[in-house]
């Protein structure tokens, strides 16, 4: 499966830099371009088409379901707990520690999705 062109851009919001530099590389790979940091308010709607995020990213205070409502982008929670995943329709979870090609398949899913609401939304 191709992802969809353009080149689709990729959030990953981790705060360990070596996880980070992992994840770059495997998304990378996959032809997608990636941005990295480890403050989930770098978090924009304008800058990326799927949402990558840690759950050690997120702090006590952070009101999910609501920030990630608004941003109105694909979102995987990665997470090596039972977390509820936000009641959103663009929100998946993949668990840790990532085996295999998991990660990957739920992001070329998160972008076809996302293509097929831009091609019946313009």
């Amino acid at each position: 499966m191709s992802l969809p062109d353009p080149k689709p851009a990729v959030l990953v919001l981790a705060r360990d830099g070596l996880f980070r530099e992992s994840l770059e590389f495997v998304i990378g790979v996959e032809g997608c371009k990636v941005i990295v940091s480890g403050d989930w308010r770098r978090a924009t709607a304008g800058d990326f088409d799927c949402l990558v995020i840690d759950e050690h990213v997120l702090g006590k205070d952070f009101d999910g379901a609501g920030y990630l409502a608004g941003l109105g982008r694909q979102v995987i929670l990665l997470s090596s707990r039972t977390l509820p995943v936000p009641a959103l329709p663009n929100a998946r979870r993949v668990s840790k520690p990532l085996r295999g090609s998991s990660l990957v398949d739920e992001i070329r899913s998160a972008l076809t999705d996302c293509a097929s609401r831009l091609r019946r939304n313009p």
